[in-house]
């Protein structure tokens, strides 16, 4: 499991740009880069308010359209991993995401998780992204496992790795019934 820190506050404004290159509708990605340009904020104490200031960084938490470039991003993100490491699954919600596969041999394993952590670290470098590491750990199913990966997983990115019995996941993408 990866968590995010302060997600929403490290990505900047001028990743909306990015946005459309990847399809994103031109004039909806302009009336959000006008509102985000705008927007004025101020700190408040008590019953007292600071002078307002125009942020450079962080789309508002809680507004349905920052849920939305979220979503997207973190979803090419997933797409990204899906396509270059087929054996990797990786799913979101908003910033907390987790990386898993059922491959039995190790080896192949290791090496496609590997790669998937190097996408992450990729999408997460570009947009200024960090990992909260008290938040974040991995699991696996064998001891020897647990040793592969902890050697291969920089500890910025998952600083603990657990054994772990397993869990359930519905592999089928159908609904729980």
């Amino acid at each position: 499991d990866i968590d995010r820190s302060k997600c929403f506050d490290r990505f900047a404004h001028h990743l909306i740009d990015t946005i459309v290159d990847l399809g994103f509708p031109t004039p909806v990605a302009s009336a959000i880069s006008k509102f985000y340009s705008a927007h004025r904020r101020c700190f408040r104490f008590g019953g007292h308010f600071g002078a307002f200031w125009h942020p450079t960084n962080g789309w508002i938490q809680g507004c349905a359209i920052a849920m939305q470039l979220v979503s997207l991003l973190f979803a090419v993100l997933a797409r990204t991993i899906e396509r270059e490491t087929p054996d990797i699954i990786a799913t979101f919600f908003v910033d907390d995401q987790v990386l898993r596969t059922v491959v039995v041999d190790k080896r192949r394993a290791v090496a496609q998780l590997k790669k998937a952590i190097e996408i992450n670290l990729e999408l997460d470098n570009a947009t200024g992204q960090l990992t909260n590491k008290d938040k974040s750990h991995g699991c696996t199913s064998t001891p020897s496992l647990r040793k592969a990966v902890q050697k291969l997983t920089p500890t910025a990115l998952v600083p603990k790795v657990f054994l772990s019995l397993g869990y359930v996941v519905n592999m089928t993408k159908a609904p729980a019934r």
